[in-house]
């Protein structure tokens, strides 16, 4: 751990965490769809539902993540705010190995938390402090303690005070972004999808390039049965766009054109990526969602996922989907073939609606099957964040209902 002790203490004098791309800054609802066995919808029981519903009564989530069997949320303002979640234990970290039907806070004594990330079987979090957190099943060495078996029920810190800006947790895969712009991972790494040039598991943090790199932002596929692959956003201080890299497994493109490769490379030469995109690995073959300012963007492996009406075709060249662009947000998940963007507050899904994983709403109902276009989940022009799960999704509105 000596590596991420240096980074941290050079990073010390960097001043309270900025959360400024974190956050909607207008607090709402959170909504949610799916299956529940787990009791994540977090209505007190394990129903599922197949129509948007409530997660409780509070007013201020500020942002929410979810992966398969659990998600975990803030409650606040722009200054961070309390950190709570539903669903499967594992992933709670509460210190409880009993799942959760209704929200449930998370490290009440650990101070303000202003990230949080929600992976297959473990979760993050970093405070305004920049400390990170990380808990759950140490499969692969995914929590980063230097371990690679047992459960961790409580938040355990990694590295010293400080320094730390944000963590993406993914299936058995975890990436954190340090103060000074440093990409750090740890956890499985059979597809290269860590990033630093080999194949090989890391326990404890390992830094993917150099401090100043510039990244901000991270998806990692969510996939625990095959190989994974990772995008990234890297961009200068200051600016609000940046260049997109891809690395890991490549089959079908998801991650540019090249095939596999375990560094990072950058995908095409446009510098107007937004920090909307999402990876995931439905079916097998990854496939890829992103915005270039507001227009939506997909590559990789098809399969109905890219959401312009068609599916089979694959090609690692992004490919604009339609014509709009007032997209804000893009995010895929693997498991279940199921996406979901929101286009000026209004919410769309598409993909693979097994079980009623995408959500009826007042004037939407989707068809058992495939749905290839995106579709708009009622007619509320308020969502600002919603996060695709592997059963279903979670959101956030500013007003009104689902």
């Amino acid at each position: 751990m000596a590596n991420i002790r240096r980074m941290q203490n050079a990073s010390a004098n960097a001043g309270a965490v900025d959360i400024s791309d974190t956050f909607t800054f207008t607090s709402g609802t959170l909504w949610g769809h799916g299956y529940n066995s787990h009791g994540q919808l977090g209505q007190g029981n394990t129903t599922h539902s197949s129509s948007m519903v409530q997660i409780g009564s509070y007013s201020d989530w500020i942002a929410v993540d979810e992966q398969k069997y659990a998600w975990l949320g803030i409650r606040g303002d722009s200054t961070g705010g309390t950190l709570w979640g539903a669903g499967e234990a594992i992933v709670l970290g509460n210190g409880s190995a009993t799942n959760k039907s209704s929200p449930t806070q998370i490290g009440a004594s650990l101070g303000t938390w202003v990230k949080c990330s929600a992976g297959v079987s473990h979760g993050g979090g970093v405070t305004s402090e920049g400390n990170l957190y990380m808990w759950g099943l140490r499969s692969y060495g995914v929590l980063g303690d230097g371990a690679s078996s047992g459960n961790v029920w409580n938040p355990v810190q990694i590295g010293a005070n400080g320094g730390w800006l944000n963590v993406f947790c993914g299936g058995q895969s975890t990436f954190a972004i340090s103060a000074t712009g440093g990409l750090w991972a740890w956890g499985r790494n059979n597809g290269g999808q860590l990033g630093d040039g080999t194949t090989t598991d890391r326990s404890s943090p390992v830094q993917i390039g150099a401090d100043g790199d510039g990244w901000d932002y991270i998806s990692t596929s969510s996939v625990i049965f095959s190989k994974g692959c990772t995008l990234g956003r890297r961009k200068n201080s200051g600016d609000a766009y940046g260049t997109l890299w891809g690395w890991g497994y490549g089959s079908g493109g998801a991650i540019g054109s090249g095939g596999n490769r375990s560094s990072p490379s950058q995908i095409g030469s446009n510098s107007n990526w937004t920090q909307s995109f999402s990876v995931s690995n439905g079916g097998g073959a990854p496939s890829s969602q992103g915005c270039i300012g507001g227009s939506l963007y997909s590559w990789g492996a098809n399969g109905g996922l890219w959401g312009d009406g068609t599916s089979g075709s694959a090609s690692g060249t992004p490919t604009q989907i339609g014509s709009r662009t007032d997209w804000t947000q893009a995010h895929g998940v693997s498991g279940y073939n199921i996406s979901g963007a929101i286009s000026g507050g209004r919410l769309f899904r598409w993909g693979y609606n097994y079980g009623g994983r995408l959500p009826n709403a007042s004037g939407t109902t989707f068809p058992s099957g495939w749905s290839s276009s995106p579709v708009q989940v009622g007619s509320n022009a308020n969502w600002t964040r919603f996060h695709s799960g592997y059963n279903g999704g979670v959101g956030i509105l500013t007003s009104g209902v689902a």
